[in-house]
C-alpha cells in the first residue's frame, strides 16, 4: 500500500487529483488530503507521520510548497515529492529542493501517473539498495548495498 498525501488547498482541484490518482491501473493507495494549513503542518516535525510520495502545489496560502517539501524531507528524506502547480515560472524553483516530478496543472492526466510510478521506483531502489543511517530523524549516512555488505 502507498501512502499519498495532496497538499492543495483548491478542494474542486483536490478531488480531481484524487480522482486521478485512483484511475492510475493496479495501484494500491491511500489519499490522505492536506487542504487545510493544519493539515499540512502533521507532514513534518517531530510527531510527524511519513507519507510514500507528496503530492505538492507551490502556491498555498501559508508558505510555499517548496519551502514545506524541505520541511518534509528533513523529517522524512524517503518521501518523494511530485510538484504540480499551475504556474510554469516555478520550474526552476522547485530545484531549491529534491523532487520526483514538476507537473502543470493542466497536464496531470498524461504526467501524473508516469510520475507516481517514477516515485514508487524510486522508493523501491532505495530500500533495496542502500543501508540508511538516521540520527534525530535526519538521514546522515547512506551506504551502497554492496559496499556495507563487506563491513
Amino acid at each position: 500500500m502507498i501512502h499519498i498525501a495532496i497538499c492543495e488547498d483548491d478542494p474542486i482541484y483536490l478531488r480531481e487529483l484524487e480522482k486521478t490518482i485512483k484511475e492510475t491501473k493496479e495501484l494500491s493507495t491511500e489519499i490522505h488530503p492536506c487542504s487545510s494549513a493544519e493539515d499540512r503542518s502533521k507532514l513534518y516535525g517531530k510527531n510527524s507521520v511519513p507519507y510514500d510520495i507528496v503530492l505538492m502545489d507551490i502556491e498555498l496560502p501559508e508558505k510555499s510548497g517548496i519551502i514545506l517539501s524541505k520541511e518534509i524531507l528533513q523529517s522524512h528524506a524517503a518521501t518523494q515529492i511530485i510538484f504540480i502547480t499551475q504556474y510554469r515560472e516555478y520550474c526552476s524553483d522547485v530545484y531549491e529542493t529534491e523532487h520526483v516530478y514538476f507537473i502543470h496543472k493542466s497536464d496531470v492526466k498524461q504526467y501524473l501517473p508516469h510520475a507516481i510510478e517514477k516515485a514508487i521506483f524510486n522508493l523501491k531502489q532505495r530500500k533495496n539498495n542502500y543501508l540508511t543511517i538516521s540520527w534525530n530523524r535526519r538521514e546522515q549516512w547512506r551506504l551502497k548495498s554492496s559496499f556495507w555488505l563487506y563491513l
